[in-house]
């Protein structure tokens, strides 16, 4: 099968519904007959694939047992090629590197197939293996790659040694990685027949990957890239913009923005006009103005109401902040690590605090609460034995006490609840600010990498940086980081200037 038409690019600057006028594309091929088995929705990231694929069952009304075809990069060649997750190599595999050769693989065993990653930077063995890797997605020898990375840290004859370990280990144990997953692929005679092929965020696909696409694209009739070079923000991991925009050639930029406010798109805008090559878009504001402003201290902004959303540049500078809030009380959700107070704990206190005004409370969330209360061997036994067999559905206060035979009448959570003085502390804080916790945190902590994305009615964005980052010979790829960071506001744009040398300037 070969391409019917030239593939056309779907350019979309931040909040102009990149992800609703792909699904209308695919609307309009289920119309014309297409069969969604023969419909392909790729993408970098997990996220976007099942972003798409949820929006297309429930938009489209279609059975999600048909969307063979909506999935990442990665797990199409995982299915394609019929691997097993034993065939992958693993958590159990970087701990025989590991006494292998005397170096850790914390990172790197903890990415999953699913997502859109080849390496994670990290430290020790991690560092030295994102460098093998990153050289074999880019089609670069190992030496070229290391001098590029330019870490004083990182020794070359120790790279070699890691590099054969590693390839000699996946030969005898017949384990693959994620890189061999997509060679694998681009090698192999077989790749699905496809009517539509849509290829979302390109801008962040690895030379390697663009080999995949190339090849899909041969047995796609019509293809769709889309993407947006200004938001290319992973070229750490070996993304080059200029591969996205040489395929701009037809292309439909989305001129419209359903997010960004008007000062948030002034000032975005100066900032990514800096960029020596980039797609040129013009696209629109929505029609409040919004606001931006500066600040010198997190401390300055009143976020104990409204939706916030808070972004630095480094992990480093974001723990300090987790540090900051959480000495003031503030409940948060962090990306990746959740809640900043345990959610049982508050479960417990809550629970507890419902059971003091005379209701009843769920039977999980009891079992949440009696988890922290302090008893005897035979009494828990007797609790357990309860929670395991008796039929109801709630528990109450005679419940409680008949089954512990204790009298904490009158007393607080934090006086019935056994747990660490400074959680109860910290939660007397977040439960006095009349703080909830539940499927939507109120503020919600990231790295600017890690919201993409994401937005909120109101974003903090710290300008904080670090040496690496600020020093780097081209800084069109940090304006590009920081101009997805403004970008994810929909009215009002925090910024907190920079406390040391290495700070963004705006």
């Amino acid at each position: 099968m070969t391409s019917n038409r030239a593939p056309t690019a779907i350019v979309g600057p931040p909040g102009t519904g990149k992800t609703h006028s792909l699904i209308e594309i695919v609307r309009q091929h289920l119309r014309d007959g297409a069969p969604p088995e023969s419909v392909g929705f790729f993408s970098f990231s997990r996220k976007a694939a099942e972003e798409a694929r949820d929006r297309a069952i429930a938009e489209l009304s279609l059975d999600p047992k048909r969307l063979l075809h909506f999935r990442t990069l990665h797990s199409l060649a995982f299915r394609q090629l019929g691997l097993k997750r034993s065939d992958v190599i693993g958590s159990p595999d970087y701990t025989k590197l590991e006494k292998m050769l005397g170096v850790e693989f914390q990172s790197s065993r903890s990415m999953s197939v699913n997502d859109g990653e080849f390496f994670r930077l990290g430290r020790d063995g991690d560092m030295y293996l994102s460098v093998i890797n990153m050289a074999r997605t880019k089609g670069v020898g190992l030496r070229e790659q290391f001098n590029e990375f330019n870490n004083p840290y990182l020794d070359f004859r120790q790279l070699k040694i890691i590099d054969e370990a590693y390839t000699d280990y996946k030969k005898s144990t017949n384990k693959i990685d994620f890189v061999d997953m997509i060679e694998n692929f681009i090698d192999s005679p077989d790749c699905p027949k496809l009517d539509l092929l849509i290829v979302d965020e390109a801008q962040d696909l690895v030379p390697l990957q663009w080999e995949m696409v190339d090849k899909l694209i041969k047995n796609s009739k019509q293809t769709y890239y889309a993407g947006d070079d200004d938001q290319a923000i992973y070229e750490w991991m070996g993304v080059d913009p200029d591969n996205f925009i040489s395929r701009c050639a037809s292309k439909r930029v989305l001129d419209q923005s359903f997010r960004v406010p008007k000062a948030v798109h002034d000032l975005s805008l100066d900032l990514i006009k800096g960029v020596e090559k980039r797609v040129e878009k013009d696209w629109n504001p929505v029609s409040h103005e919004g606001s931006v402003s500066f600040h010198f201290a997190l401390d300055e902004i009143d976020m104990r109401e409204g939706e916030w959303l808070i972004l630095c540049r480094t992990n480093h500078i974001l723990n300090k902040v987790a540090k900051d809030m959480k000495d003031w009380g503030l409940l948060y959700w962090r990306e990746g690590a959740g809640y900043s107070a345990s959610t049982r704990v508050l479960t417990a206190a809550q629970a507890w605090t419902r059971l003091c005004r005379g209701d009843s409370v769920s039977k999980e969330e009891a079992k949440v609460f009696m988890s922290f209360v302090r008893v005897d061997k035979t009494t828990r036994k007797a609790v357990d034995h309860w929670f395991k067999y008796e039929p109801t559905e709630t528990f109450t206060m005679d419940n409680f006490r008949e089954l512990t035979s204790l009298n904490h009448d009158g007393k607080k959570w934090f006086e019935v609840l056994d747990i660490p003085d400074t959680e109860r502390v910290y939660i007397q804080s977040v439960l006095r600010a009349g703080e909830k916790f539940g499927k939507d945190p109120r503020i919600r902590l990231s790295t600017i990498h890690k919201a993409k994305g994401g937005e909120a009615d109101n974003v903090v964005l710290f300008l904080d940086s670090s040496k690496a980052c600020q020093t780097l010979s081209d800084q069109d790829c940090e304006k590009r980081v920081f101009y997805v960071g403004m970008t994810r506001a929909r009215q009002n744009l925090h910024l907190i200037e920079g406390s040391s040398r290495w700070s963004f300037k705006i």
